[in-house]
C-alpha cells in the first residue's frame, strides 16, 4: 500500500513540475529559509562518504570526486521541488505565506542556528507556535514527516543509485 502511495503522490509530483505557480514558489522561498536547504545540501554531502566507503578498495583521483558532485544545486533544487508538494498537501498558500515571513525573521533565523534568543526574540517565537499556523504546523506534523520521510528516502537512494552508476560508468567496476 505504502509502494502505491508513493507511486501515485510522485506522479502527481512529476505531472504538476512543469507548472511552478506562485503557491510553489512560495513554498520554494519558504524551505529556503526555514533550513531545508541546508539539510539537503549536507544530506546531498553525506553521500560522498558512504560512496569512498563502497569504492575503497579503488584509488579514485579527487578529480573524479568532484566531477560527481557538479550536480549538487540541481539535485538540491530538484528534492525542494518534491518537498514543496508535500507541503502544499498540508497548507495553504496563506499558511505557508505566513511561515516563510515567520521564518525570515531575525529571531526564526536566531532560532534555527540555535543562537542565544531575546526576551523579546523568544516572545516572538512563542507567539508564532501559539497563532493557528503554529498549531497547524504540530497538528500536521506526524503526516507531514511521513511524507517527508517518503521523498527523503527516494531522493537519496536514487541519488546515490546515480553517483554509483557514474562511478562504474567510468570504470571503477567492483
Amino acid at each position: 500500500m505504502r509502494a502505491a502511495y508513493l507511486t501515485v503522490f510522485f506522479l502527481i509530483c512529476f505531472s504538476a513540475m512543469g507548472q511552478v505557480d506562485q503557491f510553489q514558489k512560495d513554498i520554494i522561498e519558504y524551505l529556503n529559509s526555514n533550513g531545508t536547504r541546508l539539510q539537503y545540501n549536507q544530506a546531498y554531502e553525506a553521500v560522498f562518504p558512504l560512496l569512498a566507503k563502497n569504492f575503497k578498495d579503488f584509488d579514485i583521483p579527487e578529480k573524479e570526486w568532484q566531477k560527481l558532485k557538479k550536480d549538487k544545486k540541481s539535485q538540491v533544487d530538484e528534492v525542494i521541488r518534491m518537498l514543496s508538494f508535500a507541503y502544499r498537501k498540508h497548507f495553504t498558500q496563506q499558511e505557508i505565506n505566513q511561515m516563510k515571513s515567520f521564518y525570515s525573521s531575525e529571531a526564526a533565523q536566531k532560532m534555527l542556528a540555535h543562537k542565544t534568543l531575546s526576551e523579546e526574540e523568544n516572545k516572538i517565537i512563542s507567539q508564532f507556535f501559539e497563532s493557528e499556523v503554529g498549531k497547524k504546523i504540530v497538528s500536521v506534523g506526524p503526516n507531514l514527516t511521513q511524507d517527508i520521510e517518503q521523498i527523503s528516502t527516494e531522493w537519496s537512494k536514487e541519488l546515490f543509485s546515480a553517483k554509483m552508476s557514474e562511478l562504474i560508468k567510468d570504470g571503477y567496476v567492483y
